[in-house]
């Protein structure tokens, strides 16, 4: 009767235990919380063994584990991180590790850990969980540690989708602050270059840099003949610089030097250092055009009390050269106003252009890139881009902006603000022309829109994903003298909002040639306002495959003048050629 008792006991306390994991199995598949399935972790085993503390490591870098999560311990130990070189994969009990072989083990002897369990997942340590003594007390029995062992078990599938949970709720969150900052970047940007007014577009910076980064300390200096002058202060009365005084010039001359957004170092020993900390400025910010540092903002504390981080010192940088780009606008047409109102209008407008442009031509193995950009009298809007992603990766655009002058020309540079914030994201390429769609519709009026073809080409697939928005069809003309036209993708940009754009990826072989353009090309009328036309642009390509992108391009402009003659040319003429070789 009595071995039959105890088994019925054995078999009523097995039973209790499989409920017990049932439970905890339902209780941490039913939330994604990361701190609620540590917690869940340790209160189950704790309340029904009746420990009377416990812990939860979790693996925050190569052997570095990082307390998450404590219970009966201080709570000073959250965040403490401990090198953990080399451990047993299966529960094991801390005083029968050898400290001489396990230093590590000495933390957890110190705060009265008796057990520890790894949290292994596909033969990975996620972490560990930890128990303090039995109140009743007794050493943990074998059967105690298989449960123990199973919970472990069944804590770190969830632990595991609690963490990704965390990765994406964090990626999210700064994907969402990007778009935040972008956004604003278009508001300020569409402020900026509202006026050419530069009293006015410093005050407008001046309210950004107090809005956004919350200071109420900062100075703005501008290039002049090789040197910085202070043009705004706020905050500071005793600010001054004379250049009588060495020291005073130095520092001023070496604003000009400053080619990054940096926080001012306390052990920095360089004179402009020492100069930004004795007036309070801890990041310092250069205002940059065509690689040229033009100016400088230096920014004091927070008022909030928070740190500079970097993702607060690249939407400076890129508030600060709109603002740049803006002000150098506004001197450039001060200064031709006086001359000729239109005709420098159109100069500005030019020298804008010029400047979105690449000036030189990424080195992409496996590839021969050539592009030309020729402007009409009318400046127009056309813009292209190739934009270096990474080691494998390249991105090509081409755009037609509507209108003339300086309108179109702001258009483009708000393009290109969008289109480099966003290349680098790792989202999709038909969502990010849909982004950049809405940021065009939100900040332009109706009458103002954009033809844009975007590709990325990846240099180790030789595969080239693209998206459309109502450019020209680029041509990819193969081997065996066949074409396709890039056509896929969707309606131009800023007619509409949250409009859907698709994608497509093409194989790219060896011998094969692409062309990018722009309607300057096709459209370009002779004396009997016969336009040059697609036809004629595929013949050339396939009559003079075998020629380099530079002198295939410079087959079809001499087609295009012979074409057209004496007609004048009204439209820009923008292309890329790209050969796979």
């Amino acid at each position: 009767m009595e071995k039959e008792r105890q088994q019925n006991e054995e078999i009523d306390e097995r039973l209790l235990e499989l409920t017990s994991l049932i439970e905890i199995s339902k209780t941490l598949n039913s939330t994604l919380n990361l701190k609620s399935i540590l917690d869940n972790v340790l209160r189950t085993p704790m309340g029904r063994m009746m420990i009377n503390k416990g812990i939860i490591l979790l693996e925050k870098g190569e052997r570095e584990f990082s307390v998450e999560t404590v219970k009966g311990m201080p709570r000073e130990l959250l965040g403490k991180r401990i090198t953990i070189i080399e451990h047993p994969d299966i529960p094991f009990l801390v005083d029968e590790l050898q400290e001489e072989k396990y230093e590590w083990i000495d933390f957890f002897k110190r705060f009265g850990i008796k057990l520890l369990l790894p949290i292994m997942s596909k033969n990975k340590t996620l972490g560990f969980i930890g128990f303090g003594d039995k109140i009743i007390g007794g050493k943990y029995k074998e059967r105690e540690m298989e449960f123990l062992l199973s919970i472990s078990n069944l804590a770190a599938t969830s632990i595991e989708n609690g963490i990704i949970f965390e990765e994406l709720r964090e990626v999210n969150k700064k994907l969402d602050h990007s778009i935040q900052e972008l956004n604003t970047l278009f508001d300020i940007g569409k402020e900026l270059n509202s006026t050419l007014d530069s009293g006015k577009i410093v005050k407008l910076l001046g309210y950004a840099l107090m809005g956004q980064m919350m200071v109420n300390k900062f100075a703005l200096f501008f290039e002049n003949d090789g040197t910085m002058e202070l043009n705004y202060v706020k905050g500071i009365k005793e600010l001054r610089f004379s250049t009588s005084k060495k020291n005073d010039r130095e520092f001023l001359k070496d604003l000009c030097s400053i080619d990054k957004p940096y926080i001012v170092k306390e052990d920095s020993e360089l004179l402009k250092d020492v100069y930004f900390r004795k007036y309070g400025f801890i990041a310092i910010i250069p205002m940059r055009i065509q690689d040229k540092t033009k100016g400088i903002i230096c920014l004091g504390k927070r008022v909030d009390g928070k740190n500079y981080t970097d993702d607060n010192l690249e939407f400076l940088s890129t508030l600060g050269n709109q603002a740049m780009i803006a002000l150098e606008n506004a001197r450039l047409f001060e200064e031709t106003l006086e001359k000729q109102r239109l005709e420098e209008e159109l100069a500005v407008a030019k020298q804008i252009q010029e400047q979105l442009l690449p000036k030189k031509f990424p080195d992409f193995p496996g590839f021969d890139i050539f592009a030309v950009n020729i402007s009409s009298k009318q400046v127009g809007g056309d813009y292209f881009d190739i934009i270096r992603l990474d080691k494998n990766r390249l991105a090509i655009a081409i755009a037609d902006v509507s209108g003339k002058s300086v309108p179109a020309a702001l258009l483009m540079s708000n393009l290109q603000a969008s289109l480099r914030a966003l290349a680098r994201a790792e989202i999709p390429i038909s969502d990010m022309i849909s982004r950049i769609n809405n940021m065009i519709f939100e900040n332009t009026s109706p009458d103002k829109f954009i033809t844009f073809f975007y590709g990325v080409i990846d240099g180790t697939t030789r595969k080239m994903k693209y998206c459309n928005a109502g450019h020209n069809p680029p041509f990819l003309v193969r081997k065996d003298d066949s074409h396709l036209l890039l056509d896929k993708g969707g309606l131009i940009l800023g007619i509409m909002e949250n409009l859907s754009y698709e994608e497509e990826e093409v194989r790219l072989f060896q011998g094969d040639v692409m062309l990018l353009y722009t309607d300057g090309v096709s459209e370009a009328m002779n004396v009997d306002d016969e336009e040059f036309g697609e036809q004629r642009i595929e013949e050339i390509l396939k009559k003079n495959r075998n020629l380099s992108s530079d002198k295939l391009i410079s087959k079809i402009i001499s087609a295009v003048k012979e074409h057209c003659k004496n007609v004048p040319q009204s439209d820009d003429i923008t292309m890329i050629a790209i050969k796979v070789i």
